[in-house]
């Protein structure tokens, strides 16, 4: 008498194990993108708040803010910037960072218009609150908040 697996079931058990594979690369792919939705929504939160930091620290006696640019067709990036405002900011303290092509940011909403958000020194506020939304390429979102009293929350 021989012990072992004989071709049919060999052949068997490989068929399984590839049709439960391909069923379930749309759910990793799901979940992959969903899972870069919170890791970046969170980059860009935890970027704000050091942002409102340094400006409330008045870190090289300067406010502090954020850029977001919208880059249609590439990757969205943000740039945490040291200045009054991006255009006059000093480009030697700039920590740019990119989105991931499956995200983007869907609606920038903010008191004074633009696509920045300024702290200023001491107390941390700003005159550019309001909104930001970053979408998925499966139109999953989150919402970024920031309020008059510069308080910074997700969701």
């Amino acid at each position: 008498m021989q012990n072992g697996f004989t071709l049919t079931e060999t052949l068997l058990t490989a068929a399984v194990i590839s049709i439960v594979l391909i069923l379930s690369a749309p759910f990793y792919n799901t979940f992959q993108t969903a899972n870069q939705l919170d890791i970046f929504s969170s980059e860009v939160l935890q970027t704000l708040r050091e942002s409102q930091t340094k400006a409330m620290l008045s870190e090289n006696d300067s406010a502090w803010g954020v850029y977001f640019e919208i880059n249609i067709g590439d990757k969205d990036k943000f740039v945490l910037f040291k200045g009054p405002d991006y255009s006059n900011r000093d480009q030697n303290y700039d920590q740019i960072s990119e989105l991931p092509k499956t995200l983007s940011f869907e609606e920038i909403s903010l008191e004074q218009g633009g696509n920045e958000v300024v702290f200023g020194k001491l107390k941390g506020l700003t005159q550019n609150y309001g909104f930001l939304k970053i979408r998925s390429v499966l139109n999953q979102e989150r919402t970024i908040t920031i309020n008059e009293a510069g308080r910074i929350s997700i969701q």
